[in-house]
This record gives structure tokens, sequence and C-alpha cells, in this order.
């Protein structure tokens, strides 16, 4: 949030956490959305690129809903674009197939990956799956759940490429 990125302790508390549990900081995808980028963007972008010398993977979520430009994708230290549930909501509706393909383009012409937002239907995962998006979101694949409900959920599909990625868990 724009408020842990005015605390001057959120890169020291990623480092630490990633040291207390272990985990790998390539697991680690921390959103943060162009509103908290845009907010205090030079600090931001600073420890932005600083979790990302340390491994970590920066997705800027929602978007196109937000106040940043096409220029900033080249300004930003991000991973992954998260591209927001209102595109995937209205694909086969006018444009929005050809808006959606354009941005997963523009997204691996630029070296970033792409996941998609509030998949919830079938045929926007067929969708998808053929514009190359890397991943989807949404309750399609599961249910917001504690961490615990992970180890029930079914494997992912090996017969695609578009990895189902949980929602808020």
């Amino acid at each position: 949030s724009p408020v842990q990125f005015r605390g001057a302790d959120l890169l020291q508390s990623v480092v630490d956490i990633l040291a207390e549990t272990g985990l790998a900081p390539g697991l680690l995808e921390l959103e943060v959305t162009e509103g908290a980028v845009m907010e205090n963007s030079a600090a931001t972008i600073a420890v932005l690129q600083a979790l990302r010398r340390h491994g970590v993977r920066i997705a800027l979520d929602d978007f196109g809903t937000g106040f940043a430009s096409l220029t900033h994708l080249l300004s930003f230290p991000v991973d992954v674009i998260k591209i927001d549930k209102s595109f995937i909501h209205s694909l086969h509706q006018g444009n929005a197939d050809e808006l959606v393909r354009g941005l997963i383009s523009l997204a691996h012409v630029l070296k970033l990956e792409v996941t998609a937002e509030g998949v919830e239907e079938p045929h926007q995962h067929d969708a998808l799956l053929s514009m190359q998006c890397d991943r989807g979101q949404g309750y399609l694949y599961a249910r917001p759940g504690p961490a615990t409900d992970l180890d029930s959920l079914p494997p992912p599909d090996k017969r695609t490429n578009l990895t189902a990625v949980g929602t808020n868990a």
C-alpha cells in the first residue's frame, strides 16, 4: 500500500521475512497498484528496484484502470502486469478481445508476464489461453480461502500453459 512505501522499513521487513521463513525470493510476488507507485514515485521506484535486486518479483495490479501511462511501463521496475477484471469480464464484447490481446502482446514484448484477473467463466479461460496469457486468477480456479485449503485444490491443467494463480488466500 502507499502507506507501506512511505515507511522506511518495507524493504528490510521483506528481507527479514524471507530470511525467517526460508522462502526463495523468486517465489514471492508483491502486488502494487499504479496509484501506490504514482503517489511517491521516486521513493517507491527505489524500493521496488531494491526488492527486485533481492530477487522478489513485482506485479503491477489492476493494470489499465489507474493513473499510469504506457511510458510508466518502461520506468516502473515490474515483472508482471495484472490485467484488471473489468477487461476480462468484457471479453467477446465490442473490441475487448483486441484490447486484451494487445495488452498481452505489449507486455510480452517488454519481457513482462501477464496475469488476467477475474477469470470466472470457461470461455474467458479459453480466450486468454488463445491470446497466450501467462496466468489467470479468479473464481473459475478457486475461491478466496485460508492457506490451509491450498492442498485440496486440483492440480493445474497440464494441457494448457495458462496457469491459475490463487486468489487472495
